[in-house]
């Protein structure tokens, strides 16, 4: 965690064990855009790059099994403003995500993405 002193413990973060099929799903929040620091050399750099310091809306992934290769990767919220000029590169688009609002909820929304690991 980047702010230990204001996050609380656990702030959008969990453990998951899939089902024997590795199925999955939990309840969280939608990601929104956030800056990072720009003052600085790193500020300097993103001036040169023309890039603005705003992280596109994402979730981190990092998934374990002892058969597997490690999985270490975020996925991504379409349509977000800063998808194509992010200050921290690694958007693809099979990491871009629709979530889908819900019909009985003005707050609620679904995504779905498929993990595929590799044998070790």
């Amino acid at each position: 965690m980047q702010q230990p002193s204001e996050q609380p413990t656990w702030n959008n973060r969990g453990v998951f064990i899939t089902g024997v099929d590795g199925r999955y799903w939990f309840t969280g929040i939608k990601p929104v855009s956030y800056p990072i620091s720009d003052d600085g050399p790193m500020g300097e750099m993103l001036s040169a790059l023309g890039r603005y310091p705003w992280r596109p809306a994402h979730m981190h992934f990092m998934l374990n099994h002892p058969q597997f290769e490690r999985i270490v990767t975020h996925t991504f919220v379409a349509g977000d403003t800063y998808l194509m000029s992010a200050s921290v590169f690694g958007v693809k688009d099979s990491l871009i995500l629709e979530y889908s609002l819900q019909a009985h909820e003005n707050t609620e929304w679904t995504a779905d993405f498929d993990f595929y690991m590799t044998p070790q």
